[in-house]
């Protein structure tokens, strides 16, 4: 039993020894990038991260919208599960409009959001002083 191949023709993608050499010669003139061991780990585990997110949430979030729905009430679901970060924006656009956000919220956000980066910087700092001692 045979099957077609994808597009209808079968194509051989098995370079000849010549255009093995000249396919070597092109790939030599290619810009290259060189990782230190610490940058390959950062790549590593983001491949990693990525990877392992799409592998679990994607079935939770599809069992979870099954189960209970997500999002807007429908005939099937009529309590889904809340969407927070929808609720966020909606509650935000009806404050700017409406004129009644609520600033002491925002003040809080932005005051959390200076300590983050202010922290961040200085941790950075802190690597790059260890960086250059080792």
């Amino acid at each position: 039993m045979s099957s077609t191949p994808h597009g209808g023709r079968l194509l051989n993608l098995i370079a000849s020894p010549d255009e093995a050499a000249a396919l070597a010669a092109k790939a030599a003139e290619l810009p290259s990038v060189t990782l230190s061991q610490r940058d390959l780990s950062d790549v590593e585990m983001l491949g990693i991260g990525a990877f392992s997110c799409a592998l679990i949430m994607a079935p939770v979030l599809n069992l979870l919208n099954s189960a209970y729905g997500i999002g807007a009430p429908t005939a099937e679901h009529p309590t889904p599960l809340l969407a927070p970060q929808a609720t966020l924006m909606a509650s935000v656009a009806q404050g700017m409009f409406g004129g009644a956000l609520p600033w002491n919220l925002v003040a809080i956000g932005v005051a959390i959001g200076i300590a983050i980066i202010r922290c961040a910087r200085r941790w950075k700092c802190e690597c790059n002083l260890r960086a250059r001692r080792d």
